[in-house]
């Protein structure tokens, strides 16, 4: 950590001599004093703010969402929260351990909390969702709730639906190759941060550009060096049209290049590229979603995507046994209300890493136990999956109506039947509102 002290001193913190000089070198300085970070913070004048903010802090979010609960702990957590290609099969066993002494967590708010209290060791753990939790125990008002939908946002998730539906069939013929892997990867890369309307905006102006397949398939081939990083930065930077609402889309067309790209051209041990083996993963749909995921971590370490954006594009390939926890996900089945503010930014944390697949898989693992008989209630006995259920409940939570329609370009694209442009041509980039949709054609 890096800070100005008030008598003008940089201040670099950390346990490592050598790191200090290494630091202090490359901003064109010395390391001149070492110090207890302390001591340093006292001059920095945050010594009492850092010391409270950390006394306030439990299991990496403030304890104001912090649940005691009684029960027998190890006193260490069920596995680590790091999972990477070291330590990724040990972890995706622990997971199934993890999920088979807990096979229904949204059963009460004491059995999440006996799974929070396994996973983490701890009688001290984050609390329940009781949002979720209170509606999975009672079906007449998880009924209720859910056909609050209005018909514009049932059919907007259901021409939604049907792309994920159209996109499943396309990896089960073949017809989905790693190009479209790759660009449903980019797809999701572009969501973060970002509302639908500028994220499929620039998804439509970098898919309409064939220099994006090109990037894609050299990473098939070889692995990237810093002049394809280049070169890729480079055509992002002309890709979409100055002053255009796919403008704000550009850092993150920049991080699939510069990050995305170049860890997945990795070669694996089966002489494929580290994107390769994901699009198998991916079309195998003997693979258990909960194993991809897990399996997406061994291939390489800090690509850029983690369980949200990964989740999000699983369901758009068509795993419908998946949740996305966003924003509006997590203030709503956390309850954000019972804490008098919205609790998103404060606990996003809990979701990332090992930790947050095993609370992924926990939701999902407990929802797919009464999904369709909360659709049999709502008269849609067809349309029950987890992934549905997602899709809806966001519309209903949020007021918005999304359909995410340039998933229709890329399944068109797939059958190769025309020209590049004519597969996104007409394609709406929506711009969600609640109960509004304005859209922006791009044209032939």
């Amino acid at each position: 950590m890096r800070l100005k002290t008030p008598t003008g001193r940089t201040v670099i913190e950390t346990d490592s001599p050598q790191a200090a000089e290494r630091a202090a070198e490359a901003m064109g300085g010395t390391a001149t004093q070492t110090a207890r970070a302390g001591d340093l913070m006292e001059e920095a004048g945050l010594g009492d703010m850092m010391l409270s903010r950390r006394a306030d802090m439990k299991h990496g979010i403030p304890r104001e969402y912090i649940a005691s609960s009684r029960g027998q702990v190890s006193g260490k957590p069920a596995l680590p929260k790091a999972i990477n290609p070291n330590n990724g099969e040990a972890q995706a066993q622990k997971l199934a351990e993890l999920a088979e002494r807990h096979p229904d967590p949204l059963s009460s708010k004491a059995a999440w909390l006996k799974f929070e209290r396994d996973l983490l060791g701890d009688n001290e753990t984050p609390s329940a969702p009781t949002g979720l939790i209170d509606l999975y125990n009672d079906m007449d008002s998880w009924v209720e709730r859910h056909e609050q939908l209005t018909p514009e946002q049932l059919t907007a998730a259901g021409e939604g639906f049907e792309l994920v539906e159209d996109m499943s069939r396309a990896y089960e013929s073949g017809d989905a190759t790693v190009d479209t892997t790759g660009k449903l990867m980019l797809w999701g890369i572009l969501s973060r941060m970002l509302s639908a309307h500028p994220h499929e905006s620039a998804f439509l102006d970098a898919a309409v550009d064939r220099k994006l397949s090109e990037f894609i398939k050299r990473a098939t081939e070889r692995e990237w060096t810093q002049a394809d990083i280049d070169e890729y930065l480079e055509w992002s930077d002309t890709v979409i049209p100055d002053f255009a609402p796919s403008k704000q889309g550009t850092s993150n067309l920049r991080a699939f290049g510069k990050t995305f790209l170049p860890k997945m051209s990795k070669r694996m041990p089966s002489g494929k590229s580290a994107l390769e083996e994901l699009h198998d993963l991916i079309a195998d749909k003997s693979v258990p979603t909960s194993d991809i995921r897990a399996k997406y971590y061994g291939l390489n370490q800090g690509m850029g995507i983690q369980n949200k954006v990964l989740s999000f594009v699983l369901l758009m390939t068509g795993r419908k046994d998946v949740v996305v926890l966003d924003r509006i996900q997590i203030n709503s089945m956390w309850d954000a209300g019972r804490f008098g503010k919205l609790i998103y930014d404060d606990i996003a944390g809990l979701f990332e890493g090992a930790h947050g697949l095993a609370r992924y898989e926990a939701l999902e693992r407990s929802l797919s136990n009464k999904i369709q008989g909360l659709y049999d209630r709502v008269g849609r006995t067809e349309d029950a999956s987890v992934g549905r259920y997602h899709w809806e409940s966001w519309v209903r939570d949020s007021g918005q109506v999304v359909s995410h329609p340039t998933i229709k370009g890329l399944i068109s694209e797939t059958k190769g039947d025309q020209p590049l442009s004519s597969s996104y041509a007409d394609i709406g980039a929506q711009r969600a509102l609640p109960s509004i949709c304005v859209w922006l054609c791009l044209c032939p």
